[in-house]
């Protein structure tokens, strides 16, 4: 994983809510090897019932899968900063559609995070991570949707499959 100033103009974490900022919190923490800062283990002992370890290992896990079992790199704002990368978002997002029990947004965004097909085993630790903030009533907000208009045509065009990812 890798830290880039490459951000999205317009959308900041305060604006995501409670849920959505805690869970950035604990996967920049755990992608960046953080999860044992005392300050960190505080939050999320008192949001997840008294025991922070659970959720953190489950951010542990994910933040591995990413960075170990992707096909490319995923950019990630330092802990603390309120600016968002569109993976961050995607993150946001995936997490968003698991909690609400859609399955076709979690794994195009596993997927887009991942450049390949998530195996089950990754959709089920997002699931994971999402309903362990559902039971402890925290929603993870979907962002907003994010066009990057100047990456569109100009015109219409038509995907025929021919055999080729």
């Amino acid at each position: 994983m890798t830290r880039e100033n490459h951000f999205v103009s317009g959308i900041y974490l305060p604006q995501l809510g409670t849920g959505a900022g805690m869970a950035l919190l604990g996967f920049r923490a755990a992608a960046g090897g953080n999860t044992q800062c005392c300050v960190l283990q505080r939050c999320f002992s008192t949001a997840f019932s008294g025991d922070a370890v659970p959720i953190l290992s489950d951010f542990h896990v994910l933040a591995h899968i990413l960075g170990q079992e992707g096909r490319r790199r995923v950019s990630l704002s330092r802990p603390g900063v309120a600016r968002l990368t569109p993976d961050e978002i995607s993150i946001v997002a995936m997490l968003s559609s698991a909690q609400r029990g859609d399955t076709f947004a979690r794994d195009a965004h596993l997927s887009w995070l991942l450049a390949r097909r998530p195996a089950r085993a990754f959709s089920r630790i997002v699931e994971q991570i999402a309903d362990r903030f559902a039971y402890s009533g925290l929603e993870i907000k979907a962002p907003p949707s994010v066009m990057h208009t100047k990456r569109m045509p100009d015109t219409p065009f038509v995907v025929q499959a021919c055999g080729h990812a």
